[in-house]
């Protein structure tokens, strides 16, 4: 890490910037206490042990003691970052049985509404077909009591009666 070096200070700046809306974007997702467990030790390992590692090898390096510098870098620094890309990993594997969830429910979701779609689609059909049923029936009954009696007055009895209480055509 060279102090002078302003493209590195600025990827570093970059990079926790970046980090930090990362995070934030994920805690606004409402993740599981895991996942923020994992979030928590990720910020804390970064503000503690890094961002300080960082800073006093620049410092180091600002102070002329490149060797110090370079040794810290090479092994502390290193070892941490390794470090910190297991949490990532860690991470990673928490935010992924989330989201695994996530989806496993939305897809129950998806099987209940199709269901339930279905079931209402059947039930509306049914309800249809015997609303349809009762009117063919109100409209074909006084039809067929009149044809009955039609018939007989063919045949020459006259004492039939039709009898109606319907206010409509064959009311009256």
């Amino acid at each position: 890490l060279d102090p002078t070096n302003q493209a590195e200070l600025a990827r570093k700046t970059a990079a926790d910037s970046t980090l930090k809306v990362r995070i934030g974007d994920l805690e606004r997702l409402g993740p599981s206490k895991e996942v923020l467990k994992k979030l928590d030790q990720l910020t804390t390992f970064d503000s503690k042990r890094l961002n300080l590692l960082e800073r006093d090898i620049l410092e180091l390096a600002a102070s002329g003691k490149l060797p110090a510098a370079r040794d810290k870098f090479d092994g502390e620094y290193l070892a941490a970052r390794g470090a910190e890309a297991a949490l990532m990993d860690d991470l990673e594997h928490a935010s992924q049985s989330d989201k695994d969830a996530a989806v496993a429910s939305a897809a129950r979701n998806q099987s209940r509404a199709r269901v339930t779609s279905a079931i209402l689609i059947v039930v509306v059909l049914l309800c249809g077909f015997l609303i349809s049923m009762h009117l063919a029936g109100r409209i074909a009954a006084p039809i067929v009591a009149a044809t009955e009696n039609l018939k007989r007055m063919s045949n020459g009895d006259l004492s039939g009666r039709m009898v109606t209480n319907a206010n409509d055509e064959i009311g009256e």
